[in-house]
């Protein structure tokens, strides 16, 4: 419990003194994979609720995500390993471009 507890917390603390950006928009629903994706055209989704993402891989993977700024958004993929995903929002909100060279467009 100690190994997860951990790097949950630390990621929290940095949260909250760096202090999220203001969401800028909502990217909550059903998004499809393109680029090297487990299952390339598969859906995924995310659920927000203020500037905290619950983000839904394609092959059902879940996990915790914050909007960084105006424009990225970072996806807490394996916290006990202190791996973090970074995605770059489009201006008109239908695409993000995943740092692992792969990108989800709004369905």
């Amino acid at each position: 419990m100690r190994s997860v507890a951990v790097p949950l917390l630390v990621a929290l603390v940095f949260i909250m003194k760096t202090g999220a950006a203001e969401a800028r928009c909502d990217l909550t629903g059903p998004w499809t994979c393109g680029g090297d994706c487990k299952k390339p055209g598969g859906t995924d989704h995310a659920s927000q609720t203020g500037n905290s993402i619950t983000f839904i891989g394609e092959d059902g993977a879940s996990s915790q995500g914050v909007w960084q700024d105006e424009s990225t958004v970072v996806n807490f993929t394996e916290p006990q390993k202190h791996i973090q995903l970074v995605g770059h929002v489009t201006g008109d909100c239908k695409q993000i471009n995943w740092d692992n060279h792969t990108y989800w467009l709004r369905n």
